[in-house]
């Protein structure tokens, strides 16, 4: 039969308490140097040649004008620098035209940073010095820069004429002329005058035509 290996058991049957012990301990060896490595670079840093802050350069403002509408926006950029050092940091204060004190510039293409910004509604038309605060890794910083940008007052909109709706052509009626009131007795008697003149007619016909008949004979 095979036998067992005593410090097998022996580390089988270690305390977890222990282990859990041993492992904590190592972390906290493990931050403190971390810790400590930093803090020496950090020393380092300040104590070396870099004493000086980071160079900031040109700052521009596309577009440079915008509205007081809160909608609007203009990109802020600048070219921040650090021969001797790490640049830890570049913020600006848009307060002026409503927005945060340290609005946080990210970097974008080689060594510019950049953000955006509107003018919040409410802000007075002017020229605003928004300054920018850029920071290395030896604690120094350089608020030397700021960029113009300038806030007209917001549009105003337009009101749509109304429609002009032509009046229609108003078609007066004719007034009907009164009708005489003896119309019917002037259209009888006419009618009888008329008749009485054929009647003559008509007897002086059957009267005078046959006579002129006999002297044309005789």
């Amino acid at each position: 039969m095979c036998k067992e290996n005593p410090n097998l058991t022996a580390n089988s049957n270690l305390n977890p308490g222990i282990a859990a012990l041993a492992i904590l301990t190592f972390v906290a060896i493990f931050t403190s140097t971390a810790l400590s490595i930093v803090d020496i670079g950090l020393a380092s840093a300040k104590s070396g040649d870099d004493a000086t802050p980071p160079i900031v350069t040109n700052p521009d403002a596309n577009p440079d004008t915008i509205p007081a509408d809160g909608v609007t926006k203009s990109r802020l950029n600048v070219t921040v620098t650090d021969p001797e050092s790490i640049v830890v940091s570049v913020i600006i204060n848009l307060s002026l035209a409503g927005g945060s004190s340290t609005q946080v510039m990210i970097p974008t293409e080689g060594n510019v940073y950049s953000t955006t910004t509107t003018a919040k509604a409410g802000t007075a038309p002017s020229t605003y010095s928004l300054v920018v605060t850029a920071t290395n890794i030896a604690g120094y910083s350089n608020s030397s820069v700021s960029i113009p940008l300038t806030v007209t007052a917001p549009a105003t909109a337009t009101p749509t004429p109304s429609p002009q709706v032509t009046p229609l052509p108003q078609t007066i009626a004719p007034t009907p002329s009164p009708t005489p009131p003896f119309q019917p007795i002037r259209m009888a008697i006419v009618m009888v005058i008329v008749v009485a003149i054929v009647a003559v007619a008509i007897i002086v016909a059957v009267a005078f035509v046959p006579r002129m008949r006999r002297r044309k004979k005789s």
